[in-house]
């Protein structure tokens, strides 16, 4: 199936240890759990294809996708920095005011200039005393963020991750999430903290067809664990005001909404 597939692709492409993964051209949401976790662990692992070994390799590599226009789920949202090229012209590739006009020609040439001024800027956030940067925050990246930050503060280069939350809008805009969907149709018949098991509310969502679109299976046991399974992805998660948690009772899992900044529940029953 395709996220099998996707997962033996990223193995395949990261087991070279490469310096750079690059996806060209992309014309399909981009939204994958196994690339949500390469993005954001130091290591990926996955049973290589043809064989018995699941191989563990280090993430090293940067990250780099293009595209028009490109939509991304909120989980992979999160995970990028969007740099944005508008020509203002209907056909971009039509586009010839270049101030480089032939970039590849110039890289060849003029590739060891970017690199030392490249590090010309790291030496001068060293000799600053590594100030870190004290902007926005990029959660998963903190490291990462406090350090480049740091080094365009002290070069005087404003505006970093400016964009953030405004391109994480417009590439999910359109991406029905299913927490929003669930806490929008799911919260007003279940009530504010009141606890439910998976059998309590399965009914309730197969009538709603943006939650059922979401389950599979070919009959109501399987899909019910489908169902499970959604709910134990966004347990912890919040939603506007409210906030999905997971509890337990007599070894059985209990759900339950509640308003994002109140108490856990504790379950009596």
């Amino acid at each position: 199936n395709q996220k099998e597939e996707i997962r033996k692709t990223l193995l395949g492409l990261l087991l070279p240890l490469p310096s750079h993964v690059m996806f060209d051209n992309v014309i399909h949401s981009l939204d994958s759990d196994a690339l949500a976790l390469a993005l954001t662990t130091g290591f990926y692992q996955d049973r290589e294809l043809g064989k018995s070994s699941n191989p563990r390799v280090p993430v090293r590599c940067i990250w780099l996708a293009t595209g028009n226009n490109v939509h991304a789920s909120k989980e992979i949202g999160r995970r990028l920095v969007r740099i944005r090229i508008d020509r203002n012209i209907e056909d971009p590739s039509l586009y010839k005011d270049f101030k480089i006009e032939n970039l590849d020609e110039y890289l060849k040439t003029h590739g060891w200039m970017i690199q030392y001024f490249a590090l010309v800027i790291a030496n001068a956030w060293v000799a600053a005393g590594c100030p870190r940067f004290k902007g926005a925050t990029f959660g998963s990246y903190q490291e990462w963020t406090e350090i480049i930050g740091g080094m365009l503060q002290v070069a005087g280069i404003q505006g970093f991750l400016g964009n953030m939350v405004s391109a994480r809008q417009e590439m999910a805009e359109g991406d029905d999430d299913l927490l929003d969907i669930f806490i929008q149709e799911v919260q007003p018949l279940v009530g504010i903290a009141q606890s439910f098991t998976i059998a309590d509310i399965y009914s309730l969502c197969e009538g709603i067809p943006n939650i059922a679109c979401h389950l599979s299976g070919k009959d109501e046991q399987a899909r019910k664990i489908s169902l499970g399974r959604q709910m134990q992805k966004m347990v912890g998660r919040v939603s506007g005001d409210f906030k999905l948690c997971k509890t337990q009772h007599k070894n059985q899992p209990r759900y339950y909404i509640k308003l994002k900044n109140t108490p856990d529940l504790v379950v009596n029953k």
